[in-house]
């Protein structure tokens, strides 16, 4: 008998593709919002897109764990369980990583305001 697609691998490759497509959505949408130029970090865009990052980032540590579930199924195949986790873990680490640089970026000291000096 030929083996079945796990549902929890499928559910964990949907989960992460809205989690890709939706962190790629955020980032259009804040380009878009802001004209490339900056805004205040309290502002409703600012507040809109961090809490969209941040619900985006718990549907995608959801489809790792279905990942996870799918791909430890003994009698199921793989394939959607092993795409989900690697997919939602890419972009988690994105996401991760574009936080950490846009996060490094506010605290470079520039030419206009030097480092302060230790005390």
């Amino acid at each position: 008998m030929e083996k079945s697609h796990s549902g929890l691998g499928i559910a964990s490759f949907i989960l992460a593709l809205f989690t890709w497509f939706g962190l790629v959505g955020l980032g259009i949408m804040a380009v878009v919002a802001t004209g490339g130029s900056e805004f205040a970090d309290d502002s409703p865009v600012a507040i809109g897109l961090g809490l969209g990052i941040v619900l985006v980032g718990l549907i995608g540590i959801l489809a790792v764990l279905l990942g996870i579930a799918g791909v430890l199924q003994s009698e199921r195949k793989k394939t959607f369980g092993f795409l989900g986790l690697v997919i939602s873990l890419l972009a988690i680490a994105s996401t991760i990583a574009l936080t950490a640089l846009g996060n490094w970026d506010e605290t470079t000291p520039t030419e206009d305001a030097p480092a302060q000096p230790a005390p």
